[in-house]
């Protein structure tokens, strides 16, 4: 539900900019005499305009979560990319006047001209947006998962949420050394989810977001122990001081850099429309191909687990027969993967077309739309089946904690010919240590020769 609002809050966005900035364009071209500038100027200007600042807001942050942000603090980062625009602009225009028959002034007056009705309209598409938030946060609608925990003093935590509903925050329940019978809540209705023994059981069978702690002077022992598990698992947890007045100070054990994610976000947005556009011959190829030789669908759907254990459904060319799960229970005896995924060579199971989709990774170009979708990312740790992440060890579960992709580091290391499951984990742990813009590229070009080469495939 949050990633499903999340995207259309985006989406709209994205919409409203352009708008805003086609609106603009017919004000610069209606003044066109004021600036003393021809039509085709104008427009190529504004083009420039209309892209750099999209992509400003995008990398500035805009386009994300304002769920803990104000509205001065919105105000703050329009301007700050509107400066950066301008800076931007300006160093092309230094560039370009040497090529272009316009004078400082007419550039002047363009330039403020767009910025002034800029600023004026993104305000009011930001108070727009804002208000259709929170609209829908209040009405249960793109809310974040919180699991509380602590004791007597949770109840100053939940009436600060109850008094900033427009956050969005949905409290799943409570961790404490007993049942709280004190809340004097109405908008809340809290489940008590057990005492700090149960917080290990709650990470593995919630969808939680985020966990906000907030410690008392006793169980301190405990409290260590579930930041070392929270820590393990990879989640984003927040300390809540009353005594400080200091809600919402972050201490998230993740590499949670916004300008890595954003910038991996439209990485993964343009390589996998750049793909789908020049792949789709092969596609139509390999779906008739599927058609022609087995009976059933071209694709095959499969409910698998992601970041935080939110639940979507994977896609895939189908490569095996009808009924492949109902045979895999009898399989299982073959399993040559040690823990709970399941791989095995010569899988009966196995249509003829199958055999190659596989060897070549072609049945995988489907989850091009899993990451068009946000669902899933062009480069991480494989997504697991719900089964599976039932039989995981503590410290397997960190691997839930970053969206799941096509390919990581065990595509390229010989995927079947990695018989430990553990040593497959230790592979993704890996890559969430080190992850970066930089060695996503790496991965992505060297998934190209592992694919070629069919190594470890089956």
């Amino acid at each position: 539900m949050l990633r499903r609002y999340s995207t259309t809050i985006r989406r709209s966005e994205y919409v409203l900019d352009f708008l805003i900035n086609v609106l603009i364009l017919g004000v610069l071209i209606k003044s066109s005499k004021y600036f003393e500038l021809n039509l085709h100027t104008i427009f190529s200007f504004a083009v420039l305009f209309v892209v750099g600042q999209i992509l400003i807001f995008r990398v500035l942050g805009l386009y994300g979560s304002r769920r803990f942000r104000s509205l001065l603090q919105q105000l703050v980062l329009i301007t700050t990319s509107i400066l950066i625009h301008a800076v931007l602009v300006s160093v092309f225009y230094a560039g370009a006047r040497f090529f272009l028959d316009f004078s400082l002034i007419s550039y002047i007056k363009l330039l403020m001209t767009y910025y002034l009705v800029a600023m004026l309209l993104y305000l009011v598409k930001g108070l727009l947006v804002k208000s259709v938030t929170f609209y829908w946060r209040t009405r249960g609608y793109n809310s974040r998962y919180v699991l509380l925990v602590g004791e007597d003093a949770l109840e100053e935590v939940v009436l600060d949420f109850e008094e900033n509903s427009k956050l969005g925050i949905a409290i799943i329940g409570y961790i404490s050394s007993k049942p709280l019978t004190n809340f004097k809540l109405t908008n809340f209705k809290l489940n008590y989810l057990g005492d700090y023994t149960d917080f290990e059981q709650v990470l593995n069978n919630k969808v939680v977001d985020q966990v906000v702690l907030v410690p008392g002077k006793e169980y301190q022992e405990q409290y260590q122990k579930m930041m070392t598990l929270m820590k393990l698992h990879g989640k984003e947890f927040y300390i809540y001081k009353v005594e400080d007045s200091e809600p919402f100070k972050q201490n998230s054990c993740l590499f949670c850099d916004k300008v890595f994610r954003m910038n991996k976000r439209i990485f993964d947005l343009v390589v996998s429309l750049i793909l789908l556009f020049f792949l789709a011959p092969l596609l139509l190829v390999v779906a008739l191909a599927i058609k022609l030789t087995s009976s059933g669908p071209v694709f095959f759907k499969q409910k698998r687990m992601g970041k935080n254990r939110r639940l979507f459904v994977l896609y895939k060319f189908r490569s095996m027969c009808v009924d492949a799960d109902k045979k895999k229970k009898v399989l299982m005896q073959f399993n040559e993967m040690q823990g709970p995924a399941f791989k095995m060579k010569n899988d009966p199971r196995v249509t003829k077309i199958g055999s190659f989709l596989r060897k070549t990774s072609l049945d995988e170009l489907p989850q091009l739309i899993n990451v068009l979708r946000g669902e899933m990312s062009l480069v991480g740790p494989r997504p697991p089946l719900p089964a599976e992440v039932k039989e995981y060890d503590d410290w397997h579960n960190k691997r839930l904690s970053i969206k799941p992709g096509i390919t990581c580091i065990w595509q390229v290391s010989g995927r079947n010919e990695i018989q430990d499951f553990d040593d497959w984990v230790n592979l993704d742990l890996e890559y969430i240590k080190t992850r970066s813009f930089k060695h996503d590229i790496k991965l992505l070009l060297k998934t190209i020769p592992a694919v070629f080469k069919s190594r470890g495939a089956s």
